[in-house]
């Protein structure tokens, strides 16, 4: 109880931090999301079925590192992880891994991304990865560079027609 307590305080409230800027509902557009520093939590099986169970240790090492919650947050749907950001300018070189929280950076990235609006659901996130697909189709002057994640900018709390998500898939330019 005390986790949902906590939650609806950090995360029901507006995030100061944005990475990047989020893509238009419906609109599919090829963007760079910056080097960061991030903190993954994993399970065994899909995200959608241990959501839970992924954002629990997330946010305890927010808490024992008196750090601040970021938007947006990723998920990794078929390996099952959970991304956070770490806070801008905290020195990602302070934190350290645990067992149940890799710390690691990551390199500027280029995206395929098309917004949402709706629940962060299963069916939402395969709706929208099914439009990048077919996209990808389309324009052969680019190719897939990785797995796709789902991006969730609002508090699992928001009313479902408010919410905003992506899908994401990593891209290159075709030579």
């Amino acid at each position: 109880m005390k986790y949902i307590l906590a939650t609806i305080l950090i995360i029901g409230t507006v995030m100061a931090q944005d990475y990047y800027k989020m893509t238009a509902v419906d609109v599919i557009e090829i963007k760079t999301i910056p080097a960061a520093a991030l903190m993954e939590s994993s399970a065994n099986g899909k995200y959608f079925d241990h959501s839970g169970d992924l954002f629990r240790p997330l946010f305890k090492y927010l808490q024992s590192n008196n750090l601040t919650m970021t938007a947006p947050v990723e998920a990794d749907v078929e390996k099952g992880k959970m991304r956070f950001f770490v806070e801008k300018p905290k020195k990602d070189d302070s934190l350290s891994s645990n067992e149940q929280v890799k710390v690691f950076r990551r390199p500027d990235r280029t995206v395929l991304s098309i917004g949402i609006r709706g629940s962060y659901s299963e069916s939402n996130f395969e709706e929208g990865l099914a439009k990048l697909n077919d996209w990808l189709n389309n324009n052969k002057g680019w190719r897939r560079a990785g797995d796709p994640v789902a991006v969730y900018w609002n508090s699992p709390f928001n009313l479902w027609f408010m919410k905003r998500s992506e899908v994401q898939i990593p891209v290159e330019k075709v030579e």
